[in-house]
Formats: structure tokens, C-alpha cells, sequence
């Protein structure tokens, strides 16, 4: 479009479409001209990096609706996939398994590269990632200190989808992965332990547990 003064008439839709997101701050507006707005283009571009396409992907398809959230909180359970445990229907369908560590990545990329810059993990290295999905904060620490080697500790079926990413990062030389049931126990060999958006998921004992486990460990 290059005359905004004609675009009601040769494209109402397409216009009023624009204007909303305009509206919303999602398209810029240079004349008659359109273009992504700044954060737009940052987080709702599928594939550039620190997108948000792997959540949108998910929420489409798993629809968090006001209804479904009253009736997780009344159920105290998940609410993803309706009564189903997350974790076993990970391990039952490695489709959903990606589509959820996609999901995953997608909000844990900018949040890495944040940790990776204050992290203290100077004189550390091996650092076991446990319940590190697809390795995003691994990836992100093995970039910003070359001594360190990370191991993702997962479900064997996200194990598989983590190396990928760390193949696509081009550190597998240096992120490796780890079939993990970290509830009972943690291996040794490790300076330091990675427990990124796992305590929350469960009770203060299960986190009391977890936390046992790493000291252990180290």
C-alpha cells in the first residue's frame, strides 16, 4: 500500500485488520507503508532466535482458557492436556514431547543468555542440567564459558530433542545429555547443579527432597 487515503477502499479488510493490530502494537505505520513493530518482530517470528512460536505453537493447540485454569486450580493438578500427567504423556508421545520443549525453549532463551551473563560458574566445570528440557540454559552457559561442560538430565525421549538443539547451537561437543529420574537421586561428577523452573511444579517437601538430592551430589 503506498496511499494510505485509498486503503479503506481497495482493501477494507486488510485495513481494518492492520489498524487493529496497530492498535495493539504489533505493525508499525510509516505513511502508507506497514511494517512488524519492533517486539514483534523479536518474538513472533518463527525460527529467529528468542522466539516465541514455540509457546504460540502450544497454546494453540492446548487452548489455557479461563475455564481450564479454574478447574486446574479447583483439581490442584496440570492442566495441558486435561487430566493427563504432563510427564507421562511425554514419554507416551514424543510429538508432544517436542511441541512441549519446543514450547519450552521458546520462553528460555532470552532468560539464558541473561543468566549466563552473572551466573558464578567461573571455576566450575561440568555443571549437570537437571530437568534442562532442550538445554537452552546449557547452551547458553557453554557459550559464555568455554571450560564448562553441561549435562542435560532429562526423560530419554527429551534427551533426544536436547541433543538436537545442542547440535543446531553447535556446542554437542560440549552439552551432553543424561537419561534422569531425579527424584531418585542425583549421579556425582558434577561442580554445580542447575535446577531452572523445576521446584515450582512441586510440593515444598518433593523441592526439600530435590535439593537434598543435589547437595548429595556435590
Amino acid at each position: 500500500m503506498t496511499d494510505a487515503r485509498e486503503e479503506p477502499r481497495r482493501h477494507p479488510a486488510a485495513t481494518q485488520l492492520l489498524r487493529a493490530l496497530f492498535a495493539m502494537e504489533l505493525v508499525a505505520r510509516d505513511g502508507g507503508t506497514w511494517s512488524l513493530a519492533t517486539d514483534a518482530a523479536a518474538y513472533l517470528v518463527r525460527d529467529r532466535p528468542g522466539s516465541l512460536w514455540g509457546l504460540i505453537d502450544m497454546e494453540v493447540d492446548h487452548f489455557l482458557s479461563p475455564a481450564a485454569l479454574v478447574d486446574a486450580l479447583r483439581k490442584d493438578d496440570a492442566s495441558i492436556y486435561g487430566d493427563a500427567d504432563p510427564w507421562e504423556t511425554h514419554e507416551a508421545d514424543p510429538d508432544k514431547a517436542r511441541a512441549f520443549t519446543a514450547a519450552m525453549h521458546s520462553v528460555s532463551e532470552r532468560p539464558a543468555a541473561g543468566l549466563a551473563e552473572v551466573a558464578p560458574l567461573g571455576t566450575s566445570r561440568r555443571l549437570l542440567d537437571v530437568g534442562g528440557g532442550s538445554g537452552a540454559l546449557s547452551i547458553a552457559l557453554a557459550n559464555a564459558f568455554p571450560d564448562l561442560h553441561c549435562t542435560v538430565g532429562e526423560l530419554p525421549v527429551v534427551c533426544d530433542l536436547a541433543r538436537e538443539y545442542a547440535e543446531r547451537a553447535q556446542v554437542a561437543d560440549r552439552v551432553d545429555t543424561l537419561p534422569l529420574d531425579m527424584f531418585a537421586g542425583l549421579p556425582n561428577g558434577f561442580d554445580a547443579i542447575l535446577l531452572s523452573q523445576i521446584l515450582h511444579d512441586w510440593s515444598p517437601a518433593t523441592g526439600r527432597q530435590l535439593l537434598a538430592h543435589a547437595f548429595s551430589a556435590l
